[in-house]
């Protein structure tokens, strides 16, 4: 039986969560300028790397192993992931169909490779073929780094065939619902719903961020490590 540390879990969450506002704080003393490019890319891999701990406690929230009070937990990990632009309990549905399904081929929910005979796998094959294995072996990493994340958020890609395609974190209704079964049922709407206020929320803060300090020191700031994170999530999950 999982025995749970609040003090652990607790101070893992001001640990990762302080280290993170710091490294978002010195962010923001970065000259936007060319010539500050390596800095910046530095800034991003250090401050993405540590914000991944962020990451990583809500996902704890999303498995019942942060802490006992079921409801604490809840809105440790929607706010932690809402700040991520995750849909919090959304996710915490996807990532209980992964777990429950973990590579198999139709039945999983991320990094299913597409069937040869589906539309999505001959297109795949075909430009592997165009680009030759080495050429779209690169491509493939990095489009799977830098965007892998919120495009299976966005429309399910590299989803789960048993869920058809595309699916949504953000809608279960049409188009996003032509599986053999949902991967969010309709009792789910109300909480899909919950999980989008938290992201709209989030996007909100950064758009009247940008009109205060703009648009170029926003995506810097918050954006370079936004990528860094997704990269780290992608790639451990990738890898197993």
């Amino acid at each position: 039986m999982l025995t749970i540390n609040p003090v652990k879990a607790w101070g893992s969450l001001a640990m990762s969560l302080g280290l993170s506002l710091l490294a978002f704080g010195l962010g923001t003393q970065i000259p936007l300028q060319l010539s500050a490019a390596p800095l910046w890319l530095l800034y991003a891999v250090v401050t993405g790397t540590v914000a991944g701990g962020c990451w990583v406690i809500a996902h704890e929230c999303g498995h019942h192993a942060f802490h006992p009070n079921r409801r604490v937990e809840a809105v440790v990990g929607f706010v932690l992931h809402s700040l991520l632009l995750v849909p919090y309990y959304t996710w915490q549905r996807s990532h209980a169909v992964h777990h429950a399904n973990c590579n198999h081929l139709e039945g999983g929910e991320t990094h299913v490779p597409p069937r040869s005979d589906a539309p999505m796998g001959r297109i795949v094959a075909g430009v592997s073929r165009l680009l030759g294995p080495e050429l779209f072996g690169t491509l493939s990493l990095i489009t799977h780094l830098l965007m892998g994340w919120p495009l299976y958020l966005l429309f399910g890609v590299a989803g789960g065939e048993d869920y058809g395609a595309p699916t949504s974190h953000f809608w279960n209704a049409g188009p996003f619902r032509n599986g053999v079964r949902p991967l969010f049922p309709d009792s789910f709407r109300r909480v899909m719903l919950v999980s989008n206020l938290g992201v709209l929320a989030m996007l909100l803060a950064l758009g009247l961020a940008s009109l205060q300090f703009s648009l170029a020191r926003v995506l810097c700031v918050y954006a370079l490590p936004y990528l860094v994170v997704n990269a780290w999530l992608v790639g451990y999950t990738w890898l197993q």
